[in-house]
């Protein structure tokens, strides 16, 4: 395999390339403004769950979007930089990828995002490109690179009608193999190489308390479990499978898994990686109940499933997090990819039809739930801009992964300054008083 391009910069440099500037500006920005503003509850509170160092915390959702996850690091750094840290976590597909590394890169009141950009800042996303034929890759840089090489296309055009035949079997153009072996290495730096160690390490270190008022807290010892979702698509029984709930429908032994496979499975774009195969389903007895339960599945439990990216059934799983009946002791920040639905979207030629209709297909679930709980996810959710970026372009320059990074850190900036604590809660507050029709 093509080996990582590497960097002549120190890692003082690197991390001044992607933090120093505007990223450094906004944050000392936002920190001037709430010191002027430190009478006003506004710009202090974005929670009532603390710890005793004055961190404040939250639940968080990542959506999927290819190589535009790099903008995700970006959002996340302004938020820890500002002193909010992470307890649940959710994501698909690139979100998927954030979300375990969060989980896993130190515990909850710990600084993590810095951590990664130290390693994806220095990652040649193009290794992931790991189909075995030299013409095939160049064929991935020309189609779905910044730019289509059309005069390459031509002398490349028979090699790719062979490769398409052999998507019979393969189903996928790339094994996935090298994502999910970088993945494991990663994880296993950090020392969680299943997914129970994954959750152990996502407990609360630092006791939390409930802030009632400027001098009431109450203590919540043993009371905050925090919870991980990562969500695939089963082809097999046509199921959204959110992991770790369900994974006892899938794994014998669920907690020994290493997080990379699950990863693996939810970012398992279709056609451009082959589906991950699962074999050696469990099946003993009570199992059909489980299913049934868990999957809404009454059918035969497969012997083998076939899993793709989560994006196709849920790429924005904000929903999984809406609790109804009361008012929150602390928010769920949500960070999408991309403006949504703003623009028209061009659908001249074949492949930008099949792209766009893979995206269509992608969100429309998550619409849904926006759509039915509109005044509550504007609260809530974010868009980064990546407008005029190519989300599956693996060739990425490490010039358009820090504009990428930027932008995140300006949407984070942006969403601190209009996030207001108290008007999210009055909402709640409004939202149980009335009645249901």
């Amino acid at each position: 395999m093509k080996k990582s391009k590497k960097t002549n910069r120190s890692e003082k440099e690197l991390i001044d390339f992607y933090i120093g500037g505007e990223v450094s500006a906004l944050i000392h920005d936002l920190k001037r403004k709430r010191e002027q503003n430190k009478d006003d509850p506004d710009w202090i509170w974005y929670s009532d769950i603390v710890d005793a160092q004055g961190h404040q915390y939250l639940d968080l959702v990542q959506e999927g979007g290819g190589v535009l996850g790099i903008s995700l690091l970006g959002y996340t750094y302004v938020l820890e930089e500002f002193g909010f840290r992470f307890l649940s976590l959710r994501g698909t597909s690139a979100g998927a990828i954030n979300t375990v590394l969060l989980a896993a890169a130190g515990k909850p009141h710990e600084k993590k995002t810095i951590k990664l950009l130290k390693i994806l800042a220095t990652k040649n996303l193009f290794d992931f490109v790991d189909t075995p034929d030299r013409m095939m890759r160049s064929l991935f840089k020309n189609i779905l690179g910044e730019k289509i090489k059309r005069w390459k296309l031509i002398y490349q055009l028979p090699m790719a009608i062979d490769n398409v035949i052999s998507l019979r079997n393969t189903k996928g153009f790339n094994p996935g193999n090298a994502f999910e072996s970088w993945l494991k290495s990663i994880l296993a730096d950090f020392k969680v190489e299943s997914m129970q160690k994954l959750r152990e390490n996502m407990q609360p270190e630092l006791p939390l308390f409930h802030r009632i008022d400027e001098k009431t807290q109450l203590s919540l010892e043993g009371q905050i479990k925090p919870d991980l979702a990562l969500v695939a698509t089963d082809l097999t029984t046509q199921t959204k499978s959110v992991f770790p709930r369900m994974s006892d429908l899938y794994f014998k032994d669920p907690d020994a898994v290493n997080p990379s496979a699950i990863v693996r499975a939810s970012m398992s774009i279709p056609i451009i990686f082959e589906p991950y195969r699962l074999s050696s389903i469990p099946n003993h007895a009570g199992q059909n109940d489980k299913w049934i339960e868990k999957a809404n599945w009454d059918g035969h439990i497969p012997k083998e499933v076939l899993f793709v990216d989560g994006g196709v059934v849920s790429n924005f799983p904000f929903d999984s997090f809406h609790r109804t009946g009361k008012v929150p002791r602390m928010p769920t920040f949500g960070v999408k990819l991309g403006i949504d639905r703003t623009a028209l979207f061009e659908t001249n030629g074949l492949l930008p039809m099949l792209m766009h209709t893979f995206e269509a297909a992608r969100q429309m679930s998550d619409f849904n739930f926006q759509q039915k709980n509109r005044e509550e996810y504007d609260h809530l959710v974010k868009n980064i801009d990546t407008a005029g970026y190519n989300w599956v372009d693996f060739n990425i320059s490490e010039k358009k992964k820090r504009e990428l990074f930027v932008k995140g850190a300006r949407a984070a900036a942006q969403f601190i300054t209009g996030f207001h604590w108290t008007t999210y809660k009055k909402l709640r507050e409004r939202q149980i008083a009335q009645p249901r029709g």
